[in-house]
């Protein structure tokens, strides 16, 4: 059996190991041939621009097992096939590294904060208020009637909780999806 080379190249959360052997130009990405596996022809160029720098692209069958998103892949195939090149042809390294073919793409997705929607993007945020209160006493067994007037901009409480304090404070809370809002009215 012939010598094989192999590599490995990450990009995102995609991990290639690169097989290169001496050949007729086969590449082949998870054991189909890459321009199945890539359908769209950006990726294919991902994967065949070191061997055209290399000016190696019918010499060599390459077999790659990828994991990952399919753009991270592609990416990832490239950097390993370059630093395969550089094993079997150690001069090739300044115009690969010219071409920026060895640099190790080490952007990956942010992670998410807690309080955020995303990674930076914050909740929608609406400032609630009614435009009016106003309490109407009925008579002296403490029923209380609680008219909210709305001004129609705004967003409407999913509930309104009234409790009568001992102090003879009534407590009117709106509660709105995600947060509270409290008026004290003194009796």
């Amino acid at each position: 059996m012939e010598k094989q080379t192999n590599a490995v190249g990450r990009r995102k959360e995609a991990v290639t190991r690169v097989f290169v052997s001496k050949g007729s130009g086969k590449i082949t990405v998870n054991d189909k041939d890459y321009k199945h596996y890539f359908p769209l022809v950006y990726l294919q160029n991902q994967v065949e621009a070191p061997l055209k720098l290399a000016e190696a692209l019918g010499k060599y069958d390459i077999v790659i097992n990828a994991q990952g998103g399919l753009k991270g892949q592609a990416e990832a195939a490239k950097l390993g096939i370059a630093r395969v090149l550089i094993e079997l042809n150690p001069e090739l390294r300044p115009a690969l590294k010219a071409a920026g073919q060895l640099t190790r793409d080490s952007r990956s997705v942010e992670r998410k904060k807690f309080g955020h929607k995303k990674a930076r993007r914050s909740f929608q945020f609406s400032n609630v208020n009614p435009t009016i209160l106003t309490l109407i006493h009925y008579n002296k067994l403490y029923k209380w009637k609680i008219t909210l007037h709305y001004n129609s901009n705004y967003l409407r409480p999913a509930y309104t909780l009234v409790t009568l304090r001992r102090s003879g404070t009534l407590r009117c809370y709106l509660i709105f999806s995600q947060r509270k809002k409290e008026y004290i009215l003194s009796i």
